[in-house]
Parts: C-alpha cells; structure tokens; sequence
C-alpha cells in the first residue's frame, strides 16, 4: 500500500518533470482498517527508497463514513457505529459510499524551485 502511494508519486512527479515531492495528502476512511499511525512510519522509512518523496512529508485526512439508502436515496454521515440503518426512513437498506478506502487528494511538488499542487 504505502510502497504503491510512492509509486503513484514519483508517476506524477516524473510526469511533470519535478525536481521533488514535498508533502502528499491522503485522505483515510475510519472504515479502511489502516491505522493512521502504522501508516505515517511505513510511509517514513519506504520513502527514503522514492527517486522523488525521499523528503516529502504525508499529510493524513480521516474521511467519516457516509452512507446512502437505497430506499429514500437520502446520504449522511454516520455517527458511532450505527452503519445498520437510515436516518431519514428507518430502513436497514443501506450502502457504504465513503469512508472505507484510501485516497490521494493532493501532491505538492517542486518544479525548478516553484512549488504545483495537483
């Protein structure tokens, strides 16, 4: 996992003819099953390994599950642990739509001394 983000990176990096990756964000859904904190020290010593995220730095979102009903269609956040059923209508008819990966939202890169986001 962490090893495929630095790949991704350095994609993106190279694609844009960066000098280097200075700070990655990600977002973490609570239902991923990635604990933040393993992540951030996986992610600090495969980075060393990076042609271009050796001294970048990993900015770490956590995205709360969102579920939507199939019956009323309606979409809201969920809170505690009460995935089994709809706010709106009471239904157990519900879906996961977010919260339970992982994302790449931003990558900041130094492209000759100016810095992109993308």
């Amino acid at each position: 996992m962490v090893n495929d983000l630095l790949e991704q990176c350095d994609m993106y990096a190279r694609d844009n003819n960066a000098l280097c990756v200075e700070r990655i964000i990600i977002s973490i859904g609570e239902r991923s099953a990635i604990e933040p904190s393993l992540l951030l020290s996986a992610f600090e010593t495969f980075k060393q390994e990076s042609r271009f995220c050796a001294k970048a730095e990993l900015e770490i979102q956590i995205q709360k599950v969102k579920l939507q009903c199939y019956d009323c269609g309606a979409e809201f956040e969920v809170e505690a642990l009460d995935y089994a059923s709809c706010k709106q209508c009471g239904t157990q008819n519900v879906k996961i739509i977010a919260g339970s990966d992982m994302l790449l939202l931003s990558i900041e890169m130094n492209v000759e001394d100016n810095v992109e986001n993308m």
